[in-house]
């Protein structure tokens, strides 16, 4: 509904020269191989088999709350409720989860606009930790990789399930923040694409093995320090390639006696983020990139071929997360 609100407003400005819309790349993250800088279908399922209807999907959700609230359900039991009943919807349609789908939703209602204002859609992959600007390290709160980088610096982590050839598109908030830039300050020069992806995974891919050998080698390093003033000793994590391989490294754990829970959990989540191995294509990004001056490349850098994916994890993002788990650390004792 923000996005619609923004869109009513603006069909009733004089004399204006964009609107940069940011989505997600997730929203058509479903496809295997390369995924292309397309609209998704209008107003229809991911699909393109069932139809799709806004108003409809809006009733039904506050229809649904209603519900909760006039069965006197506790805020926690709405919260639960509504997460499922948003799940169930999304995947409906085709979608994984309520925050890509509403992301779905909101690129449908730009789409529908297009002849009517200047609209164009940046879709960034999963944001990780700031690479320069304001400052290395900045993050807020614990996403996507994060978790497993906390996870195993805690110790609670052992088990990894993935083939260590795997493609992790993750881009900094800075070069995020600067293909924005990028875009608004670029749009009087030509025609503009409807939509641009900013990730890494086909110009600087970064792989789970990768990953895992920087978080290796950080944590031996540096390890992290218990809420009881103990450095937690971390072992090279084991990365089964299959789901079959890893429940049998699980059930040989379980049959010694040792606890597997934290890896189920966390691998469960894990695998059904990543089920699908996506690329995403960013030509119509490289193409703004390469009408900009060298100038304006070096002040608002946003091309992810130039970032030193090793350096980053061990000096800036691995760090990062670590500092902000222990923020959070802090304030749950407080």
């Amino acid at each position: 509904m923000g996005v619609k609100h923004v869109l009513d407003v603006a069909l009733r400005g004089a004399n204006l020269e964009l609107i940069l819309h940011v989505s997600t790349a997730y929203v058509d993250g479903k496809k295997a191989g390369i995924v292309l800088e397309k609209p998704l279908h209008q107003y229809r399922s991911y699909d393109g088999q069932l139809d799709l209807d806004i108003s409809e999907e809006i009733a039904f959700a506050e229809a649904k709350l209603q519900e909760l609230v006039c069965s006197n359900a506790s805020e926690d039991t709405i919260k639960r409720s509504m997460k499922k009943i948003g799940t169930q919807r999304a995947q409906k349609f085709g979608w994984v989860s309520t925050y890509v789908f509403t992301k779905a939703m909101g690129e449908m209602l730009v789409h529908e606009h297009r002849s009517r204002l200047p609209v164009v859609v940046i879709r960034p992959t999963a944001i990780a930790s700031t690479l320069r600007e304001p400052f290395p390290r900045w993050i807020e709160g614990i996403k996507t990789i994060d978790t497993w980088v906390a996870n195993y610096g805690k110790g609670h982590l052992k088990v990894l399930q993935g083939d260590v050839t795997t493609i992790i598109d993750i881009v900094p908030a800075d070069i995020v923040v600067n293909a924005m830039l990028c875009i608004v300050s670029c749009h009087r020069q030509g025609p503009l694409d409807l939509i641009y992806h900013i990730g890494s995974s086909t110009r600087n891919p970064l792989k789970i093995g990768e990953l895992v050998h920087a978080m290796f080698r950080y944590f031996l390093e540096k390890p992290f320090i218990s809420a009881a003033g103990e450095g937690i000793k971390v072992k090279q994590p084991i990365v089964p390639a299959s789901m079959s391989s890893f429940y049998e490294h699980m059930d040989d754990m379980a049959g010694r006696g040792l606890s597997t829970t934290d890896e189920r959990d966390m691998t469960d989540t894990i695998v059904s983020r990543e089920s699908t191995i996506s690329q995403f294509d960013d030509s119509n990004m490289q193409r703004l990139i390469a009408m900009t001056s060298e100038r304006d490349r070096e002040l608002i850098p946003c091309d992810t071929k130039f970032i030193n994916w090793e350096k980053y994890l061990m000096e800036t993002h691995v760090p990062s997360v670590m500092e902000c788990e222990s923020r959070e650390a802090t304030r749950a004792r407080l």
